[in-house]
């Protein structure tokens, strides 16, 4: 936060002007009472008065003042470690109102002649130091106020610093006021003075008074002038004789930076700062600016006893060799031994490396953690279960049973090898390494069935024979396998996101073979087929399709109508020596000619050829198509299309296959995505539907949000929703087959839901539900589809008379959009490409602005190509942006490539977070006013938003880096809770978080 001035000099300590350091969190009225005033001037011109006690115990550094909670009371009332200097009474103890712990210094001062004021314990300081004190405060009526005062060692004060505007609102809030102000020469020791009004009657509360350092590293941006001997100023050669200069051509502010040239191969290079004075047993941490054109260097922070003797550095260290040829930032933070006394940072070469580095603006902080108490977690359940697959196969074992094989979606999914016929369950088991999700499952040669999921690189086998199932290797392609298929010489094939890979699995010699990346440029290799020599492989997010030889693995693309464009070959099959590919429509391809002769309308997968046993045309395929069952045969001129059964109560199907029943009939039967079996008699065209076939899992929460009504809404993956009762725990409205939730916000007493594909909108109405008006099918209901090539809706936020909604664009797409809902015309209105090829990643409305966090990333399969990510402006009123600019965060170690987290804080600063960073922007001046790089940028997640929730102990709850981490904005000290948590909400003390399909729930408890 910038320096505030005081106005005028107003606030003096014997005739010594106010620091202009000053800082006070809320923004309110600068009005004072002149009697006040007076009352002011006269505390900060007393000298010579000294409280009784002196805490001499304390850090140097970090102070927490003694009693700094006032949850200690001695018998006889008194309040342990603070003494009343101003007035007689009107200071006690307050058990029903605090900020933390459980309570609070409640004044009450109803005097019209005087002020009251209690002072801490006197700290130990050191002369020539920056501290800041601060302290919480909840004004019912009057003024409040906070002093900083200095003090020499025999107890004479030499000054008295103010925090800025006395008078605090708004009332019955908890606020902060903080001072900032270095002591003065001759300074030894600090207290705190609360204080109220010489005028009126003034009830409040104080809390969680707090002190600290703040450290200054001399010469930290290396412009001082060079000393007598022409060596850097503030700065020491610690290792090796040369190579330490300063530069002018590169630095990141200023005029100079540090240069370190090293062309020893044996011999290491260091400068190190001046000691700075520390207390042993605290977190420290050092920043500075780095710019490597070659070589390896590591940044120390370097401890001393008091003899000087510089401690084993083993850990205190980090080593970094890249990024090249840019400005990046370095972060080491090191706990100090029990018994050191200073510290200095240290900027070294590697010994056995050469090259030539810069660095710039050096800082050293107190990285002290947030004092909080947490609970054990308690485990609420699985709030979102479906019944739900997304691969199957279905077959003849080596017993001749005709069976079907899935595994229904949760965390992890559980394996099912079922009767085909009559439907009853033969085996299931939960797979290891917590897969959740299979698409890949096919039935071998050897009768045996191979699957693999989309969390680890393991391939299973079930014997149906045996009941056995087991890890048959990890194969070599990315995690997430589209799709497996086998051939009929004891090969396993599978096809697979992220580099678009294919391998082979050998059955009988046990060995894989990869293939690797079929087309580097693209991520996905979604569908494959197998075809005498050759392996087909579908392409995504441009459509490719690729012929691999199975003997040597090259590979020749087979040119599409509509080569290169956007979208995915989704499924490739076979007809009589013709490829069925999927793609949109379906093509068929002749591999004898390597023509494409025909296009049908049909997308997906068809019913293979019926076996020749049944007597049926071998020329007639079957596809589902939105509750109709089609026949297309693929022998005659024009490839004729039938409508065989309509009005049928599933829509898609997942895999399907004829086999032969007891009775001797021949049947098409099918598993669709929700479970339901479906069983075709071609000789009647009859269909018999089951529905749910195996048990609901819990699948992994995608999306987790309080209401209003401080109910739980819970979106899940890939499908379902349900509103939880934390209170009740249990779930009080579940729709398991909602499509999938990316983001939910509360609007006009209702949920808006933003699903995945073509960024569908949907309303929850609790009342609705409440009242009976409709059922839970038709609530949510579809209020808008967005359409305009967007995909995941992540973002929804309230404005003051509209809803605005952030997307991501569809797969291979750059180019998020804003859209905006106005209830009162019932009018949905879109903007795309706000910020050019950039995503929305964050929303939120502040005093008719609408702000917005940006993501270089697009939709899946598709490089960025912007480098910079953005935060745009948008007038409310006029729909027009009004300012775009990246926010400058200093000691940030990578440019901002996401900014999402978006939320206007009760101190009226826009907070936002750039994947490890929290910072925090005046929304009027768009200057970055504080900021924390708490963990190192590595943007695993780029287009999901990260969290950022206000708790109501004015904490921040957030998932920086998809760590659970709570952060103080005052202090921005933080409490790093869990790993790997991407949804957090807070409702009360009580925080909510999920972890796969569970839904977990912690409360915690400043501690004063």
């Amino acid at each position: 936060m910038p320096a505030i001035r005081v106005a005028n000099d107003r606030f003096f300590a014997q005739g010594t002007a106010v620091n202009s350091g000053i800082s006070f969190s809320m923004r309110g009225s600068r009005s004072i009472m002149r009697k006040m005033l007076i009352m002011l001037l006269i505390i900060g011109g007393i000298v010579g008065w000294t409280s009784p006690t002196v805490f001499s115990e304390s850090s140097m550094d970090d102070q927490n003042v003694p009693n700094n909670g006032f949850e200690s009371v001695s018998n006889g009332g008194a309040i342990p470690y603070w003494s009343q200097q101003y007035g007689s009474s009107g200071f006690s103890i307050d058990t029903s109102v605090k900020y933390a712990g459980k309570a609070s210094l409640r004044v009450e001062d109803a005097s019209r002649t005087m002020a009251f004021g209690i002072e801490s314990a006197k700290i130990p300081i050191l002369a020539g130091e920056s501290y800041t004190a601060s302290v919480k405060m909840k004004l019912q009526k009057g003024v409040m106020a906070l002093y900083l005062r200095y003090y020499d060692a025999n107890d004479r004060l030499l000054s008295a610093q103010p925090a800025p505007d006395a008078r605090l609102g708004p009332l019955e809030q908890w606020i902060t006021a903080s001072v900032t102000a270095t002591a003065p020469p001759g300074a030894a020791k600090a207290a705190i003075l609360l204080y109220s009004s010489i005028e009126g009657v003034t009830i409040g509360h104080f809390d969680n008074v707090n002190f600290q350092r703040n450290f200054s590293v001399m010469n930290a941006g290396f412009e001082a002038p060079r000393k007598s001997d022409g060596t850097i100023a503030n700065w020491r050669q610690a290792l090796g004789s040369s190579g330490i200069s300063l530069s002018q051509a590169i630095r990141s502010t200023g005029n100079l930076s540090l240069q370190i040239t090293d062309t020893s191969t044996t011999e290491a290079i260091a400068a190190e700062s001046e000691k700075i004075r520390i207390t042993g047993g605290q977190i420290y941490r050092t920043q500075l600016k780095m710019f490597i054109t070659s070589g390896t260097y590591s940044v120390y922070i370097r401890y001393y006893d008091e003899y000087g003797k510089v401690f084993p550095q083993t850990t205190n260290y980090k080593v970094f060799n890249s990024p090249a040829n840019e400005w990046t930032t370095a972060t080491v933070d090191v706990t100090a031994p029990s018994n050191a006394k200073t510290a200095a940072v240290m900027i070294a070469s590697g010994a056995a490396s050469v090259g030539t580095a810069y660095f710039d603006d050096v800082s050293f902080s107190l990285n002290q953690p947030l004092k909080i108490s947490i609970s054990e977690a308690q485990d609420l359940g699985e709030p979102v279960q479906t019944a739900m697959a997304s691969g199957a196969a279905i077959g003849v074992n080596a017993a001749g049973q005709n069976e079907l094989y899935f595994v229904v979606n949760g965390k992890p999914g559980v394996f099912y090898a079922m009767d085909a016929e009559h439907r009853e369950i033969r085996f299931s088991k939960p797979l290891p390494g917590n897969e959740d999700t299979v698409w890949g499952i096919t039935i071998g040669s050897d009768k045996n069935v191979y699957l693999t999921g989309t969390t680890t690189n393991a391939l299973y086998r079930y014997d149906p024979i045996s009941g056995s199932f087991e890890s048959v290797g990890n194969h070599p392609g990315d995690k997430f396998i589209f799709e497996l298929e086998a051939s009929g010489d004891g090969k396993i094939y599978g096809a697979s996101y992220m580099r678009s890979k294919v391998f082979e699995y050998d059955i009988a010699k046990k060995s894989f073979k990869d293939f690797g990346s079929i087309d580097p440029k693209q991520e996905y290799a979604r569908s494959l087929y197998v075809h005498n020599d050759y392996v087909y492989v579908g392409i995504g997010t441009e459509k490719h399709l690729y012929r691999i030889s199975r003997a040597d693995g090259s590979k020749k693309e087979i040119m599409l109508r509509d080569t290169g464009t956007n979208g995915f070959v989704y499924a490739i099959n076979e007809i009589e020596g013709k490829l069925l590919v999927s793609y949109g429509p379906t093509d068929v391809y002749n591999t004898a000619t390597g023509q494409f002769i025909k296009k049908i309308s049909f997308a997906g997968d068809p019913s293979p050829v019926p076996p020749a046993s049944s007597g049926m045309n071998p020329s007639v395929l079957y596809y589902f198509n939105k509750g109709t069952l089609y026949s297309v045969d693929f022998f005659k001129p024009g490839y004729p299309e039938r409508t065989v059964k309509s009005g049928i109560s599933i829509s898609d199907s997942l895999r399907m296959n004829w086999i032969e029943l007891s009775d001797g009939r021949t049947v098409l039967v099918g598993l669709t995505q929700t479970l339901d079996y479906f069983m075709y008699n071609p000789s009647d065209d009859s269909i018999e539907v089951y529905n749910s076939i195996a048990p609901a899992q819990g699948v992994i929460i995608r999306t987790l949000e309080a209401g209003d009504d401080k109910n739980l809404y819970v979106g899940g993956f890939s499908k379902g929703f349900s509103v939880f009762n934390p209170d009740k725990k249990v779930v009080t409205m579940t729709n398991p087959y909602m499509e999938q939730v990316e983001g939910i916000g509360m609007y006009s007493g209702k949920a808006f839901l933003g699903t995945y594909g073509s960024a569908k909108i949907y309303q929850y109405d609790s009342a609705q539900i409440d009242q009976k008006a409709v059922t839970a099918a038709e609530n949510p209901s579809l209020v808008y589809d967005i359409q305009n090539n967007q995909e995941r809706p992540f973002v929804i936020v309230p404005g003051q008379r509209s809803l605005y909604v952030g997307t991501i664009p569809e797969y291979g797409k750059l180019g998020g959009a804003l859209t905006s809902y106005n209830e009162e015309l019932q009018q949905w209105t879109t903007y795309e490409n706000i910020v050019p090829n950039q995503s929305i990643t964050g929303l939120a409305y502040y005093k008719g602005k609408i702000f917005g966090g940006t993501s270089i990333w697009g939709g899946l399969g598709i490089s960025p190509t912007e480098t910079e990510a953005k935060i745009f402006v948008l007038d409310a009123a006029t729909d027009k942006v009004i300012r775009t600019l990246t926010p400058q965060i200093p000691y940030i170690d990578t440019a901002p490539k996401k900014i999402g987290g978006l939320s206007v804080g009760p101190d009226g600063l826009l907070w936002g977070i750039i994947d490890g960073t929290i910072f925090a922007m005046n929304p009027n001046t768009y200057e970055v006013v504080k900021s924390k790089m708490i963990y190192n940028s590595t943007y695993a997640n780029k287009t999901m938003p990260n969290r950022l929730i206000w708790g109501q102990d004015g904490l921040l709850y957030t998932t920086l880096s998809d760590r659970l981490t709570i952060i103080d904005p005052e202090t921005l000290a933080y409490k790093r809770v869990l790993e790997n948590i991407s949804n957090v909400t807070v409702i009360d003390n009580h925080v909510y978080y999920s972890y796969g399909s569970h839904l977990y729930k912690i409360t915690t408890n400043l501690i004063p």
